[in-house]
């Protein structure tokens, strides 16, 4: 039987990315993943690509809910990584994917298995046709029974994550966190500020039938349902559009605002890998704005300055620094977008989930505490400070603002107004704060702050 390219390179993807996550693999840029499988020529046809791309996130984001089904369905524990991952995609198609035959996912499910383990081809067609006779048996555990089986098998979140959220946010916020980042989520784009034609652009996309709406609190940018029309690929090409989502659009605005868009200066994104934020501040800035784009990975650096050159951003410079110890200058503005848990991207990146662990947090705290200190150094007097990072755990956010202005009386916050941030995007503190349930499962926090002009100034204001 031949195996349809789709499936074919979604199994070996999932091989795969099971091999990493056992390895303790730390990446959680999903679509980078993506691209790189989808080189596969097996995956030449856009069609084979948009299904590929269907199965592999839809499986990995349900991997908790398929093997907690699939051990009911099984009556094991634990299963063989080829018939486990031909069942995963299976028990996915059958049960979330209505319009693909039954005998066709079943067929070719076992017929994977067989090329690899031939002796647990028979086992394997068994567990679906018993599926096919009456489902799965059992049922699903109830959130006040126990509450981190509930999350694993209905919401496909680990159960520490889910605690964590309980414990932080309560039953009720908890559940809803949990339902909006197992959502397939919608993808938001950004119009690039130096160019013109926006409208006429998301005109083109509705007359080709795309689903278009604009972002709260993000001017430029824009969400796209469903399949991506022609017109708006060509716009990603030639640098009229860049993939970001709402809550990272809304960073930019948030540094510069008080001087307006297209105020001049020296402004720096000091962990500035992937690229989105420091090109949006660049794109704001146009040819009268110079932005430093400082990470400590040289590839990573690569992608942004590829980025800037197809948005034709031609006064953004990279440099590759650690910048704990690079040698700081006086800016009017710096973004310290934090290497941080990324649990506010767990609906973009399916993997993402999988690949956290509870330790990491007090250590990616304590390296936040430490690129504070480093960032503030480049801020001149007068010069903003604005703090990111795509999570909500309170070590990561709140603390560490906390933390940073008992340390440096010399840097005042400055809270954001009405005029910046809709009313549900602000803590009662006046920070940046977008929860999972607020807005496309996603997850963000920022706070601002404004280097004192003197010392005299900060004693004054107590």
């Amino acid at each position: 039987m031949k195996l349809a390219p789709a499936r074919q390179a979604a199994l070996r993807f999932l091989a795969a990315l099971e091999l990493d996550l056992d390895g303790g693999g730390a990446e959680a840029d999903w679509d980078a993943l993506q691209e790189r499988w989808l080189a596969d020529p097996l995956l030449a046809d856009p069609r084979d690509r948009r299904l590929f791309r269907q199965l592999t996130a839809g499986v990995v984001r349900l991997r908790g809910r398929l093997d907690a089904r699939l051990r009911r369905l099984t009556g094991r524990e634990s299963l063989d990584p080829v018939p486990r991952d031909a069942l995963r995609l299976a028990l996915y198609q059958l049960e979330h994917m209505d319009r693909l035959p039954a005998h066709a996912v079943i067929g070719e499910s076992v017929e994977w298995v067989k090329r690899r383990r031939p002796r647990l081809a028979a086992w394997t067609n068994a567990q679906l046709r018993n599926w096919q006779r009456g489902g799965v048996p059992g049922e699903e555990p109830s959130a006040a029974d126990d509450w981190e089986a509930h999350a694993e098998a209905v919401h496909s979140i680990p159960g520490w994550l889910a605690t964590r959220w309980r414990d932080e946010h309560g039953d009720a916020r908890a559940l809803a966190f949990m339902a909006a980042v197992g959502a397939a989520p919608a993808y938001c784009f950004r119009w690039n500020a130096l160019r013109e034609g926006r409208e006429a652009l998301l005109d083109a996309l509705r007359e080709a039938g795309a689903e278009v709406e604009p972002l709260d609190g993000a001017p430029l940018g824009f969400r796209v349902r469903g399949a991506w029309p022609a017109a708006l690929r060509e716009a990603l090409e030639d640098g009229r559009v860049s993939v970001q989502d709402a809550s990272s659009q809304r960073i930019a605005p948030l540094l510069d605002a008080r001087d307006g868009a297209q105020a001049p200066g020296d402004y720096a994104d000091l962990c500035a890998a992937p690229g989105g934020k420091c090109c949006h501040l660049a794109e704001r800035g146009g040819d009268r704005r110079e932005v430093v784009a400082l990470d400590i990975d040289a590839g990573r650096l690569g992608k942004v300055l590829a980025n800037a050159e197809r948005l034709g951003l031609v006064r953004l410079r990279a440099e590759c620094a650690d910048l704990r110890v690079a040698a700081p200058r006086p800016l009017d503005g710096v973004l310290l977008d934090a290497p941080c848990s990324a649990l506010g991207t767990l609906a973009l990146n399916p993997d993402a989930r999988w690949r956290r662990r509870p330790e990491e947090i007090p250590r990616l705290a304590a390296l936040q505490r430490e690129l504070l200190v480093a960032a503030a150094a480049w801020v001149r007097p007068g010069g903003r400070l604005l703090y990111a990072v795509c999570t909500f755990t309170p070590e990561e956010t709140v603390r560490q603002r906390e933390g940073f202005l008992a340390a440096r009386p010399d840097f005042a916050p400055e809270p954001f107004g009405a005029d910046e941030l809709p009313a549900a995007l602000r803590s009662a503190g006046g920070d940046y704060l977008v929860l999972p349930d607020v807005e496309d499962g996603s997850g963000m926090y920022a706070f601002r702050c404004r280097r004192r002009e003197t010392p005299a100034e900060g004693r004054s204001a107590g």
